[in-house]
């Protein structure tokens, strides 16, 4: 009986830890849950409402809100440029973006510097 709850326990023990590895999923508009997982990996789902670069076109990004100042945008670095292409191919379609959680200005950003951090969802 004594070896078999070791057993058991130990067994807990193990899932938990594999469960402890997987990135949360928040979803984009979620501004309060985004704001406590900055630091974090994390799967950020969400609808991408523009597509946009930086005013000396080095970053382009998939923004998820309109709001201007809040929200989450997945910036996509140019290392990533190649394999992803044409970004307008996201616009208007729900996406996960995977990465670390990071504060840039008043956003919540992921910065993507490869092609399989993004994933295009099914419609629902």
């Amino acid at each position: 009986m004594k070896r078999s709850l070791v057993t058991i326990l130990l067994a807990l023990a193990l899932c938990q830890t594999a469960l402890a590895g997987e990135p949360v999923t928040i979803d984009a508009l979620k501004t309060k849950k985004l704001l406590a997982a900055i630091g974090k990996e994390v799967v950020v789902r969400g609808k991408v409402v523009t597509v946009g670069k930086s005013d000396a076109d080095k970053i382009r990004f998939l923004d998820f809100t309109t709001d201007s100042e809040r929200g989450f945008v997945a910036a996509i670095f140019p290392a990533a440029y190649k394999d992803i292409g044409d970004l307008e191919k996201y616009k208007g379609q729900r996406v996960e973006v995977r990465g670390v959680l990071e504060a840039y200005k008043a956003k919540t950003q992921i910065k993507v510097t490869k092609a399989s951090q993004l994933t295009l969802l099914p419609a629902k």
